[in-house]
Protein backbone atom coordinates (compact mmCIF):
# COMPACT_ATOMS: atom_id res chain seq x y z
CA UNK A 1 0.00 0.00 0.00
CA UNK A 2 2.81 2.35 0.54
CA UNK A 3 3.95 1.80 -3.15
CA UNK A 4 0.71 2.45 -4.71
CA UNK A 5 0.88 6.07 -2.45
CA UNK A 6 4.15 7.01 -3.07
CA UNK A 7 3.46 6.68 -6.86
CA UNK A 8 -0.21 8.06 -6.83
CA UNK A 9 2.33 11.55 -5.13
CA UNK A 10 4.91 10.96 -7.82
CA UNK A 11 2.05 10.60 -10.38
CA UNK A 12 0.36 13.80 -9.51
CA UNK A 13 3.41 16.03 -9.27
CA UNK A 14 4.42 14.92 -12.69
CA UNK A 15 0.64 15.95 -13.74
CA UNK A 16 1.40 19.30 -12.17
CA UNK A 17 4.53 20.20 -13.42
CA UNK A 18 3.41 18.70 -17.29
CA UNK A 19 0.65 20.80 -16.55
CA UNK A 20 2.10 24.19 -16.50
CA UNK A 21 2.46 25.67 -19.88
CA UNK A 22 3.05 29.36 -19.62
CA UNK A 23 3.08 30.76 -16.42
CA UNK A 24 3.17 34.89 -14.59
CA UNK A 25 5.64 35.61 -12.39
CA UNK A 26 5.45 38.50 -10.30
CA UNK A 27 9.22 39.37 -9.73
CA UNK A 28 9.99 41.68 -6.52
CA UNK A 29 13.27 42.50 -7.44
CA UNK A 30 11.97 44.88 -9.97
CA UNK A 31 10.27 48.30 -9.47
CA UNK A 32 6.59 48.18 -9.39
CA UNK A 33 6.31 44.60 -9.02
CA UNK A 34 6.01 44.07 -12.73
CA UNK A 35 4.50 41.21 -14.19
CA UNK A 36 7.05 38.97 -16.10
CA UNK A 37 6.04 35.95 -18.77
CA UNK A 38 7.39 32.67 -19.09
CA UNK A 39 7.41 30.47 -21.74
CA UNK A 40 7.39 26.41 -21.21
CA UNK A 41 10.21 24.51 -22.78
CA UNK A 42 9.80 22.52 -25.98
CA UNK A 43 7.80 19.70 -25.48
CA UNK A 44 9.43 16.08 -25.11
CA UNK A 45 8.71 13.20 -27.59
CA UNK A 46 6.99 10.36 -25.30
CA UNK A 47 3.95 9.37 -22.89
CA UNK A 48 1.63 12.15 -21.74
CA UNK A 49 -0.57 11.99 -18.95
CA UNK A 50 -3.53 13.10 -19.78
CA UNK A 51 -7.24 12.84 -18.30
CA UNK A 52 -9.93 10.33 -19.61
CA UNK A 53 -13.19 11.93 -19.08
CA UNK A 54 -15.15 8.96 -19.79
CA UNK A 55 -13.75 7.88 -16.20
CA UNK A 56 -14.83 11.18 -14.49
CA UNK A 57 -17.23 9.82 -11.50
CA UNK A 58 -18.74 12.22 -8.67
CA UNK A 59 -17.74 10.70 -5.03
CA UNK A 60 -19.02 13.41 -3.08
CA UNK A 61 -23.46 13.52 -2.39
CA UNK A 62 -24.71 16.47 -1.92
CA UNK A 63 -28.14 14.92 -2.10
CA UNK A 64 -28.26 16.75 1.82
CA UNK A 65 -27.81 19.72 0.51
CA UNK A 66 -24.13 20.46 1.68
CA UNK A 67 -22.69 23.63 -0.28
CA UNK A 68 -19.12 22.24 -0.24
CA UNK A 69 -17.44 19.11 -0.56
CA UNK A 70 -13.86 18.80 -1.07
CA UNK A 71 -10.54 18.02 0.40
CA UNK A 72 -11.18 14.44 -0.48
CA UNK A 73 -8.47 11.59 0.14
CA UNK A 74 -8.91 8.26 -1.55
CA UNK A 75 -7.37 4.81 -0.59
CA UNK A 76 -7.65 1.21 -2.43
CA UNK A 77 -7.77 -1.30 0.24
CA UNK A 78 -7.03 -4.88 0.69
CA UNK A 79 -10.07 -6.16 -0.68
CA UNK A 80 -9.71 -3.95 -3.94
CA UNK A 81 -12.59 -1.59 -2.96
CA UNK A 82 -11.83 1.84 -2.74
CA UNK A 83 -12.78 4.15 0.26
CA UNK A 84 -12.43 8.28 0.21
CA UNK A 85 -12.86 10.36 2.76
CA UNK A 86 -13.90 14.23 2.58
CA UNK A 87 -14.83 17.56 3.74
CA UNK A 88 -18.52 18.37 3.58
CA UNK A 89 -19.83 21.54 5.11
CA UNK A 90 -17.76 21.47 8.45
CA UNK A 91 -18.23 17.56 8.80
CA UNK A 92 -15.75 14.78 7.73
CA UNK A 93 -17.37 11.98 5.43
CA UNK A 94 -16.84 8.51 4.26
CA UNK A 95 -18.03 6.99 1.09
CA UNK A 96 -17.00 3.04 -0.18
CA UNK A 97 -16.84 1.97 -4.09
CA UNK A 98 -16.65 -2.13 -4.58
CA UNK A 99 -16.86 -1.54 -8.17
CA UNK A 100 -13.19 0.38 -8.61
CA UNK A 101 -15.22 3.81 -8.36
CA UNK A 102 -18.09 3.43 -10.89
CA UNK A 103 -20.73 3.76 -7.83
CA UNK A 104 -20.43 5.20 -4.56
CA UNK A 105 -22.48 4.21 -1.25
CA UNK A 106 -24.34 6.53 0.71
CA UNK A 107 -22.16 9.14 2.69
CA UNK A 108 -21.63 8.44 6.45
CA UNK A 109 -20.56 11.54 8.80
CA UNK A 110 -17.31 10.05 10.93
CA UNK A 111 -16.61 13.25 12.52
CA UNK A 112 -19.35 15.76 12.96
CA UNK A 113 -19.06 19.75 13.12
CA UNK A 114 -19.42 21.54 16.19
CA UNK A 115 -20.58 24.85 17.13
CA UNK A 116 -17.93 27.08 16.23
CA UNK A 117 -15.47 24.43 14.69
CA UNK A 118 -15.40 23.21 11.70
CA UNK A 119 -13.72 19.30 11.18
CA UNK A 120 -11.11 19.54 7.88
CA UNK A 121 -8.53 18.19 6.05
CA UNK A 122 -9.61 14.52 6.70
CA UNK A 123 -6.70 11.89 5.52
CA UNK A 124 -7.06 7.77 5.25
CA UNK A 125 -4.79 5.20 6.05
CA UNK A 126 -5.02 1.51 6.38
CA UNK A 127 -2.95 -0.52 8.37
CA UNK A 128 -1.62 -3.88 8.26
CA UNK A 129 -4.40 -5.21 10.45
CA UNK A 130 -6.73 -4.46 7.66
CA UNK A 131 -8.10 -1.71 10.29
CA UNK A 132 -8.81 1.68 8.79
CA UNK A 133 -7.47 5.16 10.13
CA UNK A 134 -9.02 8.85 9.48
CA UNK A 135 -7.10 11.65 10.46
CA UNK A 136 -8.34 15.14 10.41
CA UNK A 137 -8.45 18.73 11.94
CA UNK A 138 -11.01 20.26 13.71
CA UNK A 139 -10.57 23.89 13.33
CA UNK A 140 -12.49 26.66 15.60
CA UNK A 141 -14.05 29.45 12.91
CA UNK A 142 -15.61 31.40 16.10
CA UNK A 143 -12.56 33.58 18.05
CA UNK A 144 -12.48 32.00 21.57
CA UNK A 145 -9.58 31.40 23.43
CA UNK A 146 -11.01 28.04 24.81
CA UNK A 147 -11.32 26.92 20.92
CA UNK A 148 -7.95 25.21 19.71
CA UNK A 149 -6.83 23.57 16.90
CA UNK A 150 -6.03 20.11 17.05
CA UNK A 151 -5.41 16.91 15.17
CA UNK A 152 -7.64 13.89 16.07
CA UNK A 153 -7.19 10.25 14.73
CA UNK A 154 -10.53 7.66 14.47
CA UNK A 155 -10.10 4.14 13.88
CA UNK A 156 -12.89 2.86 11.43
Amino acid sequence: MKIKRIISIFLGSITLVAGCGKSVVINPGKQNNTEETIQSETPVNGIRIAWDYTTLRKVSSSASGEKYCGYARMIQLHDQSLMCVYEADGNIKVVKSKDLGNSWSQPLTIAARQEGINMAVPDILELKDQSILVCYNPRPYLTDPSRRFAIRTIKL
